[in-house]
């Protein structure tokens, strides 16, 4: 397209055109409301050099880690993982290590090695993903979180001394979030809340 027609297209566009900008920005304006802090201490806080964000969007994570035997162990016992391997014909003992990705977080202090599990395909697929989250006990990894969302957040707001987690999802026109809590032994809903997009 020359110059003077792009420059033609811009002052004249056509309502096809112009729909598609509105519907364009109007995604941009959904993407930046969700991709916001909830809290104001977030938005302060300095860039953290391990993965907060994870997306169903994303294939893989951004520093994957080689995943301990017991959190396999873990993953083997979850029902979809099994119903999944039923319909593959696969053995709990033959789990494919690629329908996993994980990634080391600091849900307590800064020592304390946590995990993040992401769910790959044929586990997870479209726009929703499977999250495992671990924390480190002495006894070893303890499941305190599985949810399947959109993205998953690690906050840095804190309750009960670990970091917040929040869960985000789209269904048709409707993004939810789920703010989780850390109760002593698991993560526990703590605030939902839902929107329309524009």
């Amino acid at each position: 397209m020359s110059r003077l027609m792009f420059q033609t297209a811009i002052r004249h566009p056509s309502p096809y055109r112009a729909a598609t900008v509105c519907r364009f920005f109007a995604l941009v304006l959904f993407l930046f409301a969700v991709g916001r802090p909830l809290n104001a201490e977030d938005e302060k806080a300095p860039h953290s050099p391990e993965q907060l964000r994870f997306s169903a969007e994303d294939v893989g994570v951004q520093r994957p880690i080689g995943i301990p035997q017991d959190v396999l162990a873990a993953l083997r016992e979850d029902k979809t993982v099994q119903n999944v391997l039923k319909s593959e014909n696969i053995t709990g003992a033959s789990l494919p290590a690629e329908w996993f990705s994980a990634s080391q977080v600091h849900l307590g202090d800064a020592v304390q090695k946590d995990i993040v599990v992401v769910g790959q395909p044929p586990i997870s697929g479209g726009n929703v993903a499977i999250f495992w989250v671990f924390r480190l006990t002495v006894s070893g990894y303890e499941l305190v979180l599985n949810v399947s969302s959109h993205d998953l957040i690690i906050r840095r707001t804190r309750w009960n001394g670990y970091k917040e987690i929040e869960a985000i999802g789209a269904t048709g026109l409707t993004v939810s979030s789920v703010l989780y809590r850390f109760d002593g032994n698991q993560y526990r809903a703590h605030k939902q809340e839902s929107s329309q997009v524009p």
